[in-house]
């Protein structure tokens, strides 16, 4: 009887190893799906982030015969459309059905209406930030665009400690300095290109240049600084109440901000009676709004997935793609300044975001690196990065006058090549004198 117990006792606790090794294994398979979903979010984010920009800023370009430019209202509008039946698919998907999907949406917004109203604020801010977004790339570069909407970081801040009570340490406020010097240093550097009669001339017939510019930097804060209010709300009002989905809240956005986003279309409705609510809707513009209705979602999806780090990383990542393209587009060469101002910022965006403990996993070694940077200094970062970035300056501007050498330059190196011949003969004959001191010449 005994022998028996021992063999069922035995045979248990074989059943039970087996089990957990099964379970370790499919817990090891799920971190593994898990972290190959997050950081293929990142890499989506980044790419989202770099071709809405530079997609934007090319659809803004007044046509070459003088057509008519798409309107920024339609545009974020159908935005807002395609990104609400996106939030109920996915919600479907987390709950196990449509049936199901329905009475979510019946529980969570209309029976809980007093949490629905709250997603008002955020919406009308939202709106209105999309709305901004088409007037800023109609007179910024994709680059200066990007760097400006970092301000958001800024206001994000503010917010956080003035609204929420909460302090920032003073690593973040080295870091939001850091931010408002080099988005100054690129105004200021984009300012400065613009001097001379050739460049006045040639700005006259842009749509970047002088007060447009001017207007698209106040498009672009104003923006951040409602993307920076309605962050905040949204953030305190979803830690409030956590028992809310971020797909349901992104439905509750939804239905806000569609009757917003056609108001504003009604005040283009003059442009629209006579020629369409599309006019201007090209293949490149659908592009456009599918990324724009994305990207919100995107973002959701790495806060749900990923985390803050990898979000910084890929903000980083996407502006240096950004600036990449824009110089390989418009095949110029960037000043000193605008490398630095760039510089500032993507330090500015790992100085606020790096606390000085490091986490574990993929990116620990730099967070532990950033935190490093950090007590040396700002300046040391900026310095540095600066020195890099313009040795590759240097490097490639060297490069460029081999490729296409001048006259002038030709002879320059003609002259030089003389002048080295007369002074190999010159050192040539004073080491025979040095040899032979006594000896007359």
């Amino acid at each position: 009887m005994i022998n028996g117990h021992r063999a069922a006792a035995v045979r248990g606790s074989g059943h039970r190893a087996r089990i957990s090794v099964r379970a370790a294994a499919d817990g090891a398979a799920e971190g593994k799906q898990t972290a190959l979903v997050k950081y293929a979010l990142i890499v989506l984010l980044v790419l989202q982030n770099s071709l809405t920009a530079i997609l934007a800023r090319n659809s803004r370009i007044p046509p070459a015969g003088g057509g008519q430019l798409y309107l920024g209202s339609v545009a974020v509008l159908v935005a807002e459309v395609i990104k609400l039946p996106i939030c109920l698919g996915l919600i479907a998907k987390d709950v196990g059905g449509v049936r199901a999907m329905l009475q979510q949406v019946w529980q969570q917004i209309f029976v809980r209406w007093r949490s629905t109203l709250q997603m008002a604020v955020p919406a009308l801010c939202y709106c209105l930030q999309n709305a901004l977004f088409f007037v800023a790339l109609s007179r910024l570069s994709a680059t200066s665009y990007q760097l400006w909407s970092q301000s958001k970081t800024l206001f994000t801040a503010l917010f956080f400690v003035f609204y929420l009570g909460k302090p920032l340490r003073r690593q973040q406020w080295i870091a939001l300095s850091l931010l408002s010097a080099g988005v100054g240093l690129v105004q200021y550097t984009e300012a400065a290109m613009k001097g001379g009669a050739a460049a006045a001339a040639a700005a006259a017939a842009s749509s970047v240049a002088g007060s447009a510019v001017a207007v698209g930097v106040a498009a672009v804060l104003a923006s951040s600084l409602l993307s920076g209010f309605a962050n905040v709300y949204f953030e305190k009002v979803v830690k409030t109440q956590s028992d809310v989905s971020i797909w349901m809240r992104n439905v509750q956005l939804g239905l806000f901000s569609l009757p917003q986003a056609a108001a504003l279309v009604v005040a283009d409705w003059p442009t629209i009676a006579a020629q369409g609510p599309l006019v201007g809707f090209s293949a490149l513009v659908w592009n456009v709004v599918l990324l724009k209705a994305l990207g919100g979602l995107l973002v959701a999806a790495v806060v749900k997935y990923a985390d803050n780090v990898l979000k910084t990383y890929a903000t980083a990542i996407a502006i240096v793609l950004t600036f990449a393209v824009g110089c390989v587009q418009t095949r110029t060469m960037p000043t000193i300044a605008f490398l630095q101002g760039l510089a500032m910022v993507i330090a500015s965006i790992f100085l606020y975001n790096f606390s000085g403990k490091a986490k574990p996993g993929a990116f620990g070694f730099l967070q532990a690196s950033a935190a490093d940077v950090v007590q040396q200094g700002a300046a040391d970062i900026v310095q540095g990065a600066a020195d890099i970035l313009q040795g590759a300056a240097d490097a490639l501007q060297e490069a460029a006058d081999a490729l296409q050498p001048t006259e002038e330059g030709a002879e320059e190196a003609h002259n030089r090549s003389r002048l080295g011949r007369m002074l190999a003969r010159l050192r040539a004959i004073r080491a025979r004198g040095v040899r032979n001191p006594d000896k007359d010449p």
